[in-house]
């Protein structure tokens, strides 16, 4: 469940974690992450959740790859880049600490870095914090 940072209406954004997508392969979906600081967003691939139980409280928590940073955005493009692939040491984080899922495109012939694809369906929550 978020906020949409638009309407301010409580929504489902289902993510995919699963070593065998429909017989197809596996498919770990990126999310973004809410960092330690208000300001601060992460990029990450889920690859796996779990729920333990501490002292009676259920922590729901994601296994997950960090995406690097790149810049803010690109000058030209617009888009906020990354280096990447995860060099695959894994986090864990709090599975309520996910702001909602990305699309995370791969790099091409005409650029070297992925992308966070933003500008195309309008994902007002980074267009508003200008990442």
């Amino acid at each position: 469940m978020f906020d949409c940072q638009e309407t301010a209406i409580q929504k489902t954004e289902i993510f995919h974690v699963s070593p065998m997508w429909c017989e197809s392969g596996p498919q770990y979906d990126s999310v973004i992450v809410q960092g330690s600081m208000q300001s601060s967003i992460k990029f990450a691939q889920v690859c796996a959740m779990f729920s333990t139980q501490l002292a009676g409280q259920t922590f729901r928590i994601i296994v997950a790859q960090m995406y690097k940073k790149w810049s803010s955005r690109n000058l030209i493009t617009g888009y906020i880049e990354l280096n990447g692939p995860p060099d695959g040491s894994f986090d864990f984080y709090f599975l309520d600490s996910v702001i909602h899922a990305v699309h995370i495109l791969p790099p091409t012939s005409s650029n070297s870095r992925y992308v966070i694809q933003d500008l195309y369906d309008g994902d007002i929550y980074l267009c508003l914090i200008r990442s």
